[in-house]
């Protein structure tokens, strides 16, 4: 249970990642991503 949880926060950081990679603002869109 805990590595498929592991490799979903590891696909979720990938998603992100690519959304930071192609975004303007990128910073904001990070830190609005780790306060919720």
């Amino acid at each position: 249970a805990l590595a498929e949880y592991i490799a979903e926060l590891e696909a979720e950081i990938a998603r992100v990642r690519e959304a930071i990679k192609g975004k303007k603002g990128a910073q904001s869109d990070a830190d609005q991503f780790f306060k919720t």
